[in-house]
């Protein structure tokens, strides 16, 4: 039986994935409001916890610690979610229906479960779970930079081990300090560098 089949050239296979490449990151580019809307989230309640942490630590009323931080990380995490959910039901995303654009979704999605995973375990095991966060944050940023040929995003996924490697020096309060800026410099500066992009 013949082939009806059109097999593709060298030159028009590098020419179709450089044409989806591109798409994709064009409808990444267009829906990066939750890079930027995460990222914001998570370097401001890490700062808030810090500066919280650092007063009541000066007045010695460590019986208020854990409290006030599950109250900083709840109202910021829920006006996340209540703007995401927001932005996500009043526009069709287009990245969600190309295969790569589910793939971004599933591997955010298991990357946020991963990340609860690691808080709990360190919580259990009495330890700061900056370093195990940055690692898998890392790790999917790294992989959408690839996945969409968008350098910064590598360079902010790369910038997250860096950072991840630093905290786990310090077990204290300022590993939020290093979280804070580990969000900024790798998730922030490339998000917003992507959504001015051209390309």
């Amino acid at each position: 039986m013949e082939n009806n089949e059109k097999v593709l050239t060298p030159e028009e296979s590098l020419q179709l994935i450089s044409r989806t490449i591109a798409s994709i990151k064009e409808d990444f580019r267009r829906d990066n409001y939750y890079f930027i809307l995460w990222g914001w989230v998570i370097s401001l309640a890490c700062i808030l916890q810090f500066t919280m942490l650092r007063a009541l630590i000066s007045i010695k009323a460590y019986e208020h610690l854990n409290l006030y931080s599950w109250i900083i990380w709840g109202i910021l995490v829920a006006i996340g979610t209540a703007l995401g959910y927001r932005h996500r039901s009043g526009k069709d995303t287009g990245i969600i229906k190309s295969h790569t654009g589910k793939f971004f979704i599933i591997l955010w999605q298991t990357s946020g479960v991963a990340m609860v995973l690691a808080v709990l375990i360190s919580l259990k095991y009495h330890i700061i779970p900056g370093p195990f966060i940055l690692t898998i944050t890392g790790l999917a940023t790294l992989i959408s930079g690839r996945l969409i040929s968008f350098k910064p995003l590598i360079y902010g996924g790369i910038a997250f081990f860096a950072f991840a490697a630093a905290a786990s020096f310090l077990n204290n309060e300022y590993q939020l300090l290093i979280s804070a800026s580990a969000i900024i410099v790798g998730y922030l500066v490339p998000g917003y560098m992507l959504k001015s992009s051209k390309e």
